[in-house]
């Protein structure tokens, strides 16, 4: 389901999946957590997690409720050639990047 197109043209990518366990009195109870991300490629992002006994389960919860979720982000749309419409600086150790 990674990179899918829905009917409303947004896309969504599974970022992370993850298996939980709970130690019943039978063994080990497993459950998957999804890490999902879900924009519609003009400047809208929304991502959540979604938990279920199964993986595609959990997948759908969080694209569900990604899209409920969605924020406007900002996408600089010009002669810059850039994504980001805003200047970013970051440090690591001494080194200082533009």
């Amino acid at each position: 389901m990674a990179d899918t197109a829905t009917q409303n043209e947004s896309a969504e990518h599974v970022i992370q999946i993850r298996r939980c366990a709970c130690v019943v009195k039978g063994g080990r109870r497993f459950s998957f957590a999804a890490l999902v991300v879900v924009g519609d490629r003009n400047g809208k992002v929304g991502w959540c997690y979604g938990k279920a006994p199964e993986v595609p389960q959990a997948v759908e919860k969080a694209v569900k409720q990604a899209e409920r979720s969605m924020v406007r982000v900002n996408v600089s749309q010009g002669d810059t050639g850039t994504t980001v419409p805003h200047e970013i600086r970051g440090r690591f150790g001494a080194a200082k990047v533009l």
